[in-house]
């Protein structure tokens, strides 16, 4: 349950703040700051609770879950995120003096931070996700707080850039969804054939950009009439495909001490 607090503490002084009267006063600023000091507090026992609490999970289908777990780098992100919070709320105190619109903006700022903390807590991709858009929508008010036209043509290109990556990441999730578990675990799922399998696919396909790299560089030398350079290069490239990637990096280091020699 207590990681349920961590999240809806901020959301509920986000709606808190929302009923602020204007003009962002001082004993407003305290009260925030002593509801932040609190947040910090929960947070803080979470961590020094030990262990890595977590929640059940909810099922919405066999693989899409919502969860919740407080393992040591989730616990890291969190009391960032409230150390944070509580130094932009001394920052915004003067800085919100001349936007004007104070209680929308600290109702979002904390509404924001609720999801910060959820996308930290997010035992498995459905739940990050969840909190992630979540996260996106909140803020988006924030950049268009102070309504004129260049707080509208950077919120405009935020929610753009919001929108479209959460539809490529939605047909990621569905498709990952239908052939392994989305939530997170120490070492992943793929066995360790499969993750030898995923390393030498990467390898090779390293060499292969690495290979199409250096022939295309012997073709630019080649043209620029540096016939010695492209030469010395086509042995060494052809020596590492012989000897494998290891030697990459020496050969390249050869590369560009021809490349400055043809230069004077």
């Amino acid at each position: 349950m207590i990681l349920y607090a961590v999240i809806l503490l901020p959301t509920l002084l986000g709606l808190i703040c929302a009923f602020f009267p204007p003009g962002g006063s001082k004993k407003q600023t305290a009260f925030m700051l002593l509801a932040q000091a609190v947040i910090t507090g929960v947070v803080l026992f979470a961590v020094c609770k030990g262990g890595a609490p977590s929640t059940p999970p909810i099922y919405f289908t066999e693989t899409l879950t919502f969860s919740l777990m407080m393992d040591p780098l989730a616990a890291f992100f969190c009391l960032l995120t409230a150390a944070c919070w509580l130094l932009t709320i001394l920052y915004a105190y003067v800085y919100m003096k001349h936007e004007g619109k104070e209680p929308r903006f600290y109702a979002f700022l904390f509404l924001t931070e609720g999801m910060v903390f959820g996308s930290a807590l997010a035992a498995d991709l459905m739940t990050l996700y969840l909190f992630y858009e979540l996260t996106s929508l909140l803020s988006f008010p924030l950049v268009l707080h102070s309504q004129n036209f260049k707080a509208l043509l950077g919120a405009s290109k935020y929610l753009y850039y919001s929108v479209g990556g959460a539809f490529l990441a939605l047909f990621g999730m569905a498709v990952l969804s239908g052939s392994t578990s989305l939530s997170f675990s120490s070492g992943g799922h793929l066995t360790a054939g499969e993750q030898a399998d995923v390393g030498q696919g990467l390898a090779g396909g390293l060499n292969l950009d690495l290979d199409a790299a250096l022939q295309h560089i012997v073709l630019v030398l080649q043209h620029q009439s540096r016939l010695a350079a492209a030469e010395q290069l086509q042995e060494g490239l052809a020596e590492a495909l012989v000897n494998g990637p290891e030697l990459a990096e020496e050969h390249l280091l050869h590369l560009a001490g021809d490349l400055l020699d043809a230069a004077h």
